[in-house]
């Protein structure tokens, strides 16, 4: 007969599938007693498994669980920004892991480029940052400039595409900030042209005349 402790190993080193979504069903494996140490909601999650051993992280494809599981088991740092908006999407708060959100806006703030811009936007105007304002307004401004100085490459739907729907308002604010902007240097410049051709008229006409 097992003995207690025994039965606890066995159960913790047990290892069940995840399917990563509905359509699309995954079955990396793990060790259920690791990711439940280190949250309640975890714990719980984990403990919804269905007939065939399989528990639904909804949100996550296997990308971003890989990194979850990585983060989970081992501490390290996570290195994919798409896969680090899906974890602030689906992972962060709804599992309660908050060492999870350094590692993810750490990564963030160093990854903008034409493929990720949008992606890590969009998680700016999630609920887990109504918390911390003051991060997703830096987050989003380096956001928004990197998308104004790069409109020919970024691939930027339709507006009415656009979610949410905050973000499209943010976007045609500082295009049109960025336009009015551009226009002034551009008057000026005219004015400044103007005067010195006046300049150089009036001082071509005194040698002349001198």
């Amino acid at each position: 007969e097992e003995t207690k402790s025994k039965r606890v190993r066995k159960r913790s080193n047990t290892k069940i599938g995840i399917s990563s979504s509905d359509k699309v069903p995954e079955t990396p494996k793990f060790h259920k007693a690791i990711f439940a140490a280190h949250s309640q909601k975890l714990q719980q999650q984990l403990s919804q498994v269905s007939k065939d051993g399989t528990v639904l992280f909804p949100g996550l494809d296997p990308d971003s669980f890989k990194m979850l599981s990585q983060f989970l088991y081992f501490g390290y740092t996570i290195d994919d920004p798409l896969s680090a908006c899906k974890l602030l999407e689906f992972a962060v708060v709804r599992y309660d892991i908050p060492k999870l959100l350094d590692s993810c806006i750490s990564l963030l703030l160093k990854s903008i480029n034409t493929e990720t811009v949008l992606s890590i936007i969009y998680v700016c105007y999630l609920d887990i940052f109504k918390t911390n304002k003051q991060l997703s307004k830096i987050i989003k401004k380096k956001c928004l400039e990197y998308i104004v100085r790069n409109l020919v490459s970024v691939p930027i739907p339709s507006i009415r595409h656009i979610k949410p729907p905050e973000l499209a308002y943010d976007l045609l604010e500082l295009i049109h900030t960025k336009e009015v902007s551009v226009t002034e240097k551009k008057k000026i410049h005219v004015i400044k042209g103007r005067s010195n051709s006046v300049r150089n008229l009036k001082t071509k006409k005194a040698l002349t005349f001198g």
